[in-house]
């Protein structure tokens, strides 16, 4: 690639390619907005309940291909995103809310979760279990495998357009499933360009089929059809009461986010935690269901830590995505800048004060970095989560009153930044988050289990998790004595 025109050309290429690919057609319009300035990324079909209803009749009619085969595909998928790396980092940023160096790492954690998934592929087996550990069964031997389970409906949001896409379709086509893709209608590029690699690598498309639409039209259809074996989602509270709705008797995993608080004592490294949740802060501005947007603070601390912390917020640059040096973006939409503005109004109506506010928003899609001090503990945003830039920040006595304060948040994880062991024994026993993070914060390595539990999410991603839950597991008994027992 030469330059920003020919990768903009590559990219339509492959999405006109993928449209002629897909099995089913829609016949209305789904324009793809860039939230920098409203131009059009993408104009594709806009599916509605019939072509739901066509894509799992597709999956649920594919065959299985064998374990040999599905490694092949993914390897090839990889070394195809990985050629193609800039178009695929160009429809990140141009679709999305991430910058240009967040788009390139996305893409490079999707790589890094594909690789993930052939391993899983390679490795996540069955086990011999004793069953002669008992008389009864003293000439018996047994084992469990794991088999697909079918149609897996897979539904991910715009924050992570590549990468969570990846998530879902790589463990459920490691796994042997037919898979049907619901991406965001915001952020459908990405996606179907992964799932035009695999394609293109020699995965069925009847296996791995790919609807899009409003999501109030095409995610009902999808989840309430009985033919979907498993539901594998990324979203919020509107996913979770669909979901809940119609799960039924089938396998559900579910990422919901939440509040993820972040504890400061006062044997941190105060420059290192300003460092990294000022970054947190602002990373994907704000739309991050890792993103810390409840920080507590030590007492003896507070204030020499809020000092570092502003040094660092003035670092913030807000601009186009595509500028290298830009590192806060846009918001998705108005109906997220409203969310945002709502809690951050609440905050500050209830006597918080601006610690940091700016740049200045380019567009009204943009909003500045919001940073608030003294926050009170009934301001909505230490139970809601503001998926946006806006950070609330407030003192605690001791470590006893931060860990309880934030052991009563829903989140899938706590930041605790501390020089003492003790404090970290303290804090993993006491906080009820699935992650928790020492000395950093907004961290995931995609192989290890990831997810929420309660209004945080069900189950538990991770290639190597994700093919166990994705799975159904088969028990086999064999009796190899001679004669009766």
């Amino acid at each position: 690639m030469t330059g920003a025109a020919d990768v903009r050309a590559e990219l339509l290429r492959h999405v006109e390619a993928a449209v002629k690919t897909m099995d089913v057609t829609g016949e209305d319009e789904l324009v793809v907005l860039d939230p920098d300035d409203g131009s059009t990324v993408a104009r594709l079909p806009r599916h509605d309940a019939r072509a739901v209803d066509a894509a799992v009749a597709a999956a649920a009619g594919a065959a299985e291909m064998p374990l040999h085969e599905r490694i092949r595909v993914l390897e090839d998928v990889i070394g195809i995103v990985g050629d193609e790396f800039d178009v695929f980092a160009h429809a990140i940023t141009s679709e999305g809310v991430k910058t240009v160096r967040e788009a390139r790492a996305e893409v490079n954690r999707c790589l890094e979760t594909l690789k993930l998934s052939v391993v899983a592929a390679r490795t996540v087996a069955g086990q011999v279990i004793p069953v002669d550990s008992t008389s009864r069964l003293a000439t018996h031997s047994g084992l469990f495998r794991y088999r697909p389970l079918g149609v897996v409906a897979a539904l991910t949001p715009y924050n992570d357009p590549l990468n969570l896409v990846a998530h879902k379709i790589g463990p459920s086509f490691a796994a042997g499933n037919r898979t049907v893709l619901r991406p965001d209608e915001r952020t459908p590029v990405s996606a179907l360009l992964l799932c035009h690699a695999f394609w293109r690598a020699g995965a069925p498309v009847a296996g791995l089929q790919v609807v899009l639409g409003r999501g109030e039209v095409v995610v009902p259809a999808l989840v309430s059809d009985p033919r979907v074996r498993a539901i594998t989602g990324t979203g919020g509270p509107r996913l979770r009461r669909t979901v809940e709705a119609v799960a039924g008797t089938r396998r559900v995993v579910l990422e919901l986010g939440g509040v993820c608080p972040a504890i400061v004592t006062r044997d941190a490294d105060l420059d290192l935690a300003a460092a990294r949740l000022a970054d947190a802060s602002r990373g994907a501005a704000g739309q991050n269901c890792l993103h810390p947007q409840a920080v507590l603070v030590e007492q003896p601390v507070h204030e020499a830590f809020l000092a570092r912390l502003e040094e660092r917020l003035a670092e913030t640059v807000a601009g186009r995505k595509a500028d290298p040096a830009t590192n806060l973006g846009p918001m998705i939409d108005e109906h997220a800048v409203a969310r945002v503005d709502r809690l951050a109004a609440d905050a500050l109506d209830r006597g918080a004060k601006r610690l940091f506010d700016g740049p200045s928003p380019l567009s009204p899609r943009h909003r500045p970095l919001l940073v608030l001090r003294d926050v009170p503990e009934s301001a909505r945003i230490w139970r809601e989560e503001v998926f946006g830039p806006v950070t609330a920040i407030r003192p605690v006595a001791d470590l006893a009153q931060a860990l309880q304060i934030a052991g009563g948040t829903d989140g899938l994880q706590a930041s605790v930044f501390t020089s003492r062991l003790d404090t970290v024994s303290a804090a993993t026993a006491v906080l009820p988050h699935p992650s928790v993070v020492v000395n950093d914060t907004d961290l995931r390595f995609d192989g290890m289990p990831f997810g929420g539990d309660g209004n945080a999410g069900l189950g538990r991603e991770g290639p190597a998790f994700a093919i166990t839950e994705l799975s159904s597991v088969q028990t086999i008994h064999h009796n190899h004595g001679t004669g009766r027992p």
